[in-house]
Order: C-alpha cells, then sequence, then structure tokens
C-alpha cells in the first residue's frame, strides 16, 4: 500500500501529464532513435504513440517488409526539432522559444507527416515579424511550402529592406533557390554594384563548405546582375580586385560596353533584361496592400504612392531610367490601375511634361518627344531630372 501512496502514476492527474512523465523518465520505452548527423543525441519513445499520431512512424514499426535498426538512425533533422515533434505527440501540445525552434520542428513534422503539427508551425511562422534575421529561412520555407501569402509576406519585407537582408550574416547560409528568386526580383532598395558584391561574399563562405569552384558557384547567379547598371570606375577597381570572379575576356567584354553599349555587346551570359528598379533614390511612400494581382506580380507584393526622382547626367542614362521605371506596368496585373505625372527637365527653361501616363508604349513617348521637341545633339551630356508622381490606384 504504501507504495501505491507514492505512485508517479497518483501524482498525474490527466493522460497527457502521464505521457508527458512516461516520456522524460523513459519509462516503458520500446524504440531508441539516433538523431542528427554533426552532433546526434540518443532519443527513447513508445512504438504505440507515435504511430499513433504519423501513419510514417506506424509503416515503420507495424508494416512487416520494414527492417529497423537499434537505434533507427535519422540522420536528415536536428535533434532539437525531434524533440519538439516527440513532446507535441505526447503532450497535444507545443510552446516555441525561438524562431529556431518553429523552423527545425517544422522539418520534422513534414518528414514524418504530422499535418496538425505542420499547421500549426506554419501559422506561427505566419505571425513572425519580418527581420533580416530570419526573412532568408522564412522565405525558403514559404516558397518550399507552397504558402503563397507567407511568400508574399517576405518578399514585401526583402523588397523594402533589400540591403539590411543582404548585410545580414544570416544571408550567408541562404538557400541557393531562395538566392535566385530574390536576384530576379524587378525592384529592390540597393543597387546592382552592392549586390554584385554580396553575392561574390556569399559564393566565397559557400566556397568553404563545397569543393567547387568560385566561378562555379558565381555562374547562376552573375546572370542576374545588370551590368550596366554598375559604373564603369566601380566595375573597373572591383574586376580588379577580385579576378577570380570573372574571365579575362568577360570582364574586357563588360568594361567595353560599359564605355560603349553600342558597338560593345555584352557577354552572352549576362542579363538582357530591363533593368532593375533599385529603389534607392529619395522616394516617400505609403505602402498599400493590394489584394488582386496575377500570379506573375507576386515580386511586387504592394503598391505604393511616391514621388520619384532621378538625376542622370546623359540620355543613354535616361532611357535606361524611364525603362526602369516601365518595369512597374510590365509586371502589374492589368485589373489594378495605376498612372501617374512624369515631368522631364532639361537646364532651368526646358522641360517636358506629361500627366496621366497609364501604359508603358506611353513612357517610350516620352523619351521619343523629348529627343525629337527638346534635346539638342550638343546637350548629350547635360544633367536631366526625371520626376515622376504615382499615384495610389
Amino acid at each position: 500500500m504504501e507504495g501505491l501512496e507514492i505512485a508517479w502514476q497518483n501524482q498525474h492527474k490527466s493522460v497527457v501529464s502521464r505521457l508527458s512523465h512516461i516520456l522524460d523518465k523513459s519509462l516503458y520505452t520500446d524504440v531508441r532513435f539516433l538523431v542528427g548527423s554533426n552532433h546526434p543525441a540518443i532519443f527513447k519513445a513508445h512504438k504505440l504513440i507515435l504511430a499513433s499520431g504519423s501513419f510514417v512512424f506506424e509503416t515503420m514499426f507495424y508494416n512487416q517488409s520494414s527492417e529497423m535498426t537499434d537505434p533507427i538512425k535519422i540522420p536528415n533533422v536536428e535533434p532539437l526539432g525531434f524533440d519538439m515533434m516527440l513532446r507535441y505527440l505526447y503532450e497535444d501540445s507545443t510552446d516555441f522559444e525561438n524562431d529556431a525552434e518553429m523552423f527545425m520542428t517544422l522539418l520534422c513534422a513534414d518528414a514524418f507527416a504530422v499535418e496538425s503539427l505542420k499547421e500549426i508551425c506554419l501559422q506561427r511562422l505566419s505571425e513572425l515579424q519580418p527581420s533580416s534575421d530570419n526573412v532568408w529561412i522564412s522565405l525558403a520555407f514559404s516558397k518550399y511550402y507552397k504558402v503563397e501569402a507567407l511568400e508574399d509576406h517576405y518578399t514585401s519585407f526583402i523588397i523594402e529592406n533589400a540591403r539590411n537582408a543582404f548585410e545580414s550574416e544570416h544571408f550567408l547560409s541562404a538557400n541557393m533557390q531562395v538566392l535566385y528568386y530574390v536576384l530576379s526580383l524587378p525592384l529592390l532598395r540597393i543597387t546592382e554594384f552592392e549586390l554584385l558584391k554580396f553575392i561574390v561574399k556569399w559564393a566565397e563562405n559557400r566556397k568553404r563548405e563545397e569543393t567547387v569552384s568560385l566561378k562555379y558557384l558565381l555562374q547562376p547567379l552573375l546572370r542576374f546582375i545588370h551590368f550596366p547598371s554598375i559604373g564603369l570606375r566601380e566595375f573597373w577597381k572591383f574586376s580588379e580586385e577580385n579576378q577570380d570572379v570573372f574571365d579575362g575576356k568577360d570582364r574586357l567584354c563588360i568594361i567595353h560596353h560599359l564605355i560603349n553599349s553600342d558597338t560593345c555587346p555584352l557577354p552572352v551570359w549576362c542579363c538582357k533584361s530591363s533593368p532593375r528598379c533599385d529603389l534607392t533614390e529619395n522616394i516617400l511612400f505609403d505602402l498599400v496592400d493590394t489584394s488582386s494581382r496575377k500570379r506573375a506580380y507576386t515580386s511586387i507584393v504592394k503598391w505604393f504612392e511616391c514621388k520619384y526622382e532621378i538625376q542622370v547626367t546623359s540620355k543613354e542614362v535616361m532611357h535606361r531610367d524611364v525603362q526602369t521605371m516601365s518595369i512597374v506596368w510590365g509586371n502589374k496585373p492589368e485589373d489594378l490601375p495605376l498612372d501617374c505625372d512624369i515631368k522631364i527637365t532639361w537646364n532651368q527653361n526646358l522641360s517636358f511634361k506629361l500627366n496621366s501616363v497609364k501604359k508603358s508604349h506611353e513612357m517610350q513617348e516620352i523619351v521619343f518627344n523629348f529627343d525629337k521637341n527638346i534635346l539638342q545633339p550638343s546637350a548629350y551630356y547635360h544633367p536631366f531630372t526625371i520626376r515622376v508622381h504615382f499615384k495610389k490606384p
């Protein structure tokens, strides 16, 4: 009788409490796991409880054709995430202390098809406040699990805070596919030269972990860089200091193109699309959520009203910047109305103005009419100002 009075069962009033106790004390366990690769840990559990919460475990334990080792080795998940998943299966609840626990638990829940836990993790993930530290891994998870609302959420953050996101140490461990996606965005608040330096830094860090050359890692990434948007002096100095980034022939082709784009084409692998809008000018904006948009528009996840002013020093640069603004029209859905007032000024007396621009071909008309009516050959390198006022849809 005395033994019954001190029995642990009497101290736990609920089934969940008792199950939590036998997990903590490893009582009556009948299966062991060796989890992780770098620093593996041993976990003891109960087949029946695990099988009741996951068909993966059910198949593993009760399918006669399944062969098991002791311990069962699971190298592709982290011990912390596995422990959080076990506790959920025993206690029917979970509590994350930090983002890392949530991400590792989500990977385990996905691997072992614990769908209810996956839903909890994805919901908590959607509630996270985006930051430069979590945006890379959060974007990777949202794309992997195809959660479009979450993907839009973090894409918006990275567009508006690109420089801080790339400066974060977490960028160095960013997933390659996520990096492709971000570099393909037509809007980023960062200059093209900064992007070039950051992806080289990323590749140098990755090279320490993989037995491949720096050029092999950089080749697919450099295709996203708009080299004509980089200054000649900047590129010349950078390529001199980083001679293992470009082939000698490609480096010279890019330099010659920056000197004279009419006679010297870029290497065939270079990005030929419209230049990225880097949003690095003096912009005042009020973000407005856009609920109706085409799937192709997910790279621009919010709309804004802003005044946008560009100072340019040549007609060629002016053409480029007007084309950059055309990206907005080229990517927006047809059901999202947008117009703006544009004024291009040369000297103090001459200007060309067009109100309520709504279509991309009207942007090209601005350049054509400015060339025809105002710009003289002798004024090719005079300074211009392009002032754009986007109107809220």
